[in-house]
């Protein structure tokens, strides 16, 4: 296949899991405006957020959040190979012996439910830890679906196939909020937890079995234990399930520390951290998930120096739009907020306190794109321990820090304790980010890293440029006597905040000749045009 085809896949298979995942996350916004209009900042909602640290503890245990990325590599190397029929043994003895662990670690949460919840929530009283169990009770076995689900995406992804993929998030979505318009006003966020348990049943596993017959899944009921690849699927998932990445026990950290604070703490948290993980998704993961396939294959081939080239490419583009998406974020975060989430029982201040942590968390938004890719590098190779003994790292010396600043912030007058909780995050994440990009380099050489400090460098003093001006308008039509709070306040910031911003960084980008965006437009166009002419 040529280098050009390549490409071609590549940008395809990016814009259909960006436009999904876009998709996704603008359904979640719905979702968690449900949430947020049906319950408000309360203990409540609190309770139903923390409900899932346990099952996701559960997912993670199992590697079944990564269970593309450990699997692909060795289903593309039977595809490459010219043997897909032991590929599809292989899988039916994975499918089967890893369900059957977590069906397994499913059960054992359910009836320890009650030992549990105290661990992940130390602030909540006696009666809030019996309704959390009772909502983990519920969510917990939506963890299978999301196993086996896992497995049969990988498949279709392997052999480039991402549409049935693509509904997983959309379906799952509308199951939460299904759930929660018709059962929240008599169950409460019980509600919601069945919505959880239907959206993985269908989107995770019902569509994705559909999605796998498709691409000639073939799964065969019999199980061997002595199989080498389920060793090396077993030594390839391991880093993951012992080590405890920042990425995932941010959230944990997050949820265990604000249960001490005041009611609904958990949920402005929560809610930032929703908007927040929308330019991650759709440029960091959308774009890891897409190339991850051709990467692994490329890999598989030997071809590492065309493996350097399509990841460098993707890494760079993934820099600058996430700078762009962060400094929106920071800019418009009262704007974007009142627009979710505003109105029932989300009162105004509400909108501020969230906003005021998605400026703090504006700043992940960068480093979580460069740990999407970069991880993905290192596991095409099929080298994994790497990532996770630097997420691991970063989890630990970063941990002291939420304790520091949730205690000390509102001494320091930067905020109260759930800026300083998200504050921390974005100190860990970027740390993790950084930690990786140095490992990773100096692996295979920095003749590869330095094209990306160099955009990551004009892409940051871009942003700071564009930032700092567009803030100073901001204040200026606030100066001018603009109200805060009205919905045509907040739609003329917007239209006034946003182009002024974009065309400030599309400038500097220009004089700094950061030519990435302008490519990758290039590149779209020429797309558009040739299935015009088809």
């Amino acid at each position: 296949m040529s280098q050009s085809s390549v490409a071609r896949k590549m940008t395809a298979a990016t814009l259909i899991m960006g436009s999904s995942i876009l998709a996704s996350r603008l359904i979640g916004f719905l979702r968690e405006r449900v949430i947020a209009n049906l319950s408000g900042a309360t203990r409540e909602t609190d309770i139903y957020y923390a409900a899932f640290t346990i099952p996701d503890f559960l997912n993670y245990l199992l590697a079944a959040g990564a269970i593309s990325i450990t699997f692909i590599p060795i289903f593309s190397g039977y595809l490459v190979g010219g043997d897909e029929e032991r590929g599809w043994r292989v899988f039916s003895n994975i499918f089967l012996i890893l369900g059957a662990a977590m069906t397994l670690l499913v059960g054992v949460g359910f009836v320890c439910a009650e030992q549990l919840v105290p661990l992940v929530a130390p602030g909540f009283s006696g009666v809030e830890l019996a309704k959390l169990a009772r909502v983990v009770r519920i969510i917990l076995p939506a963890q299978v679906f999301f196993y086996l689900g896992g497995l049969l995406t990988a498949v279709q992804l392997a052999k480039e196939q991402f549409g049935y993929a693509a509904l997983a998030p959309l379906v799952y979505n509308a199951g939460i909020i299904g759930g929660g318009l018709l059962l929240a006003p008599t169950l409460g966020v019980e509600g919601f937890a069945w919505g959880v348990l239907l959206g993985a049943a269908v989107g995770n596993f019902a569509i994705q079995w559909l999605g796998a017959r498709k691409v000639g899944m073939r799964l065969t009921l019999t199980i061997d234990w002595r199989d080498p690849a389920l060793r090396q699927f077993l030594l390839l998932s391991l880093p993951i399930m012992l080590g405890f990445s920042l990425t995932v026990a941010d959230e944990w950290f997050l949820k265990a520390f604000g249960s001490n604070l005041q009611a609904g703490r958990i949920s402005f948290l929560t809610w930032a951290r929703t908007i927040v993980r929308v330019p991650v998704a759709l440029f960091g993961l959308a774009t890891g998930i897409a190339t991850f396939p051709f990467l692994s294959k490329l890999a598989e081939a030997g071809d590492h120096e065309a493996l350097e080239r399509r990841l460098g490419q993707a890494l760079r583009l993934v820099i600058v739009l996430s700078a762009v998406s962060a400094g929106l974020l920071a800019l418009l975060a009262f704007e974007g907020t009142y627009v979710i989430f505003y109105g029932w029982k989300m009162t105004l201040d509400d909108v501020s306190r969230t906003a005021r942590v998605l400026v703090f968390f504006s700043a992940i938004v960068v480093a979580w794109g460069v740990r999407e890719m970069l991880s993905r590098g290192f596991y095409a190779r099929r080298s994994m321990w790497p990532p996770t003994l630097v997420g691991s790292a970063a989890a630990i010396a970063t941990l002291p820090l939420y304790w520091l600043f949730m205690t000390r912030f509102p001494a320091w007058g930067f905020g109260d304790a759930v800026d300083g909780l998200a504050f921390a995050s974005a100190c860990g994440m970027n740390l993790f980010a950084g930690a990786l990009v140095i490992l990773y380099y100096r692996r295979v050489g920095w003749e590869h890293g330095r094209p990306l400090v160099t955009v990551l460098g004009k892409s940051l003093l871009a942003l700071a440029i564009a930032c700092s001006a567009a803030y100073a308008a901001k204040r200026g039509l606030y100066a001018a006597g603009l109200p805060e709070s009205t919905l045509w306040a907040v739609a003329l910031r917007t239209v006034v905040i946003a182009p002024l911003f974009l065309l400030l960084f599309a400038g500097v980008a220009r004089v700094l000749r950061l030519d990435d965006i302008a490519n990758l437009w290039r590149r779209l166009v020429g797309r558009f045009r040739r299935s015009n002419d088809g």
